[in-house]
């Protein structure tokens, strides 16, 4: 007689082992991908807004200092000028170094579609756990229920997660909850306090 995968302890801790492995696997394709093509200089506003400030003030140090003589329209239009550079600058650097990235990574970009593709078809043949918990956590705690003898099989470590997730979440309501009462409470008393010194 033979026992399915779901209900061998040893064979389904071996295909959560080979499971884990895809999903990093493809975890680690998806992670690579976004780096090649991601900025190196993203700079937020506020990080702009300050650099640009630094060149105002120091066009402005320059003229009061060192140019008293040129006018203010030659001011004006270094600051345009160099606020001008800094933009471009900003772009060109980003655009040459992403470029580099994809030179240098042009043959993981060329088989990054089969490499996603295969690891993704090998989790469909191979794995018996369903696709909703496809993550690495999800993954390391059902192993941990069935390691620690919490489950048996499969359908008893699913139910445990199910269970513990839906526990996590009232959790968090009640600490949402929970914090809308202490500020209703903190607003109450401050209605309450600014009554009281009416009546005084």
């Amino acid at each position: 007689m033979s026992v399915s995968i779901e209900n061998n302890k040893e064979l389904l801790l071996n295909n959560i082992d080979k499971t884990l492995q895809y999903v990093n696997k493809i975890s680690e394709y998806d992670v690579k991908l976004t780096w090649i093509f991601k900025k190196p200089l993203r700079l937020g506003f506020m990080v702009h807004l300050l650099v640009l400030s630094i060149l105002l003030f120091v066009s402005f140090y320059l003229h009061f200092r060192i140019a008293k003589d040129q006018s203010m329209v030659f001011v004006l239009y270094s600051i345009c000028f160099l606020m001008a550079s800094y933009m471009f600058l900003t772009f060109v650097i980003n655009k040459v170094l992403v470029l580099s990235k994809k030179s240098d990574n042009a043959k993981f970009l060329k088989e990054y579609p089969k490499l996603r593709s295969d690891a993704y078809n090998s989790l469909q043949n191979e794995s018996v756990i369903p696709p909703t918990y496809w993550a690495a956590d999800y993954l390391l705690l059902i192993k941990q229920y069935l390691s620690d003898k919490r489950a048996d099989n499969l359908k008893e470590a699913l139910n445990i997660l199910e269970s513990e997730l839906r526990h996590n979440q009232q959790m968090m309501q009640l600490s949402v909850i929970k914090d809308q009462i202490k500020e209703l409470m903190y607003v109450e008393m401050w209605n309450a306090s600014r009554i009281l010194r009416k009546l005084d």
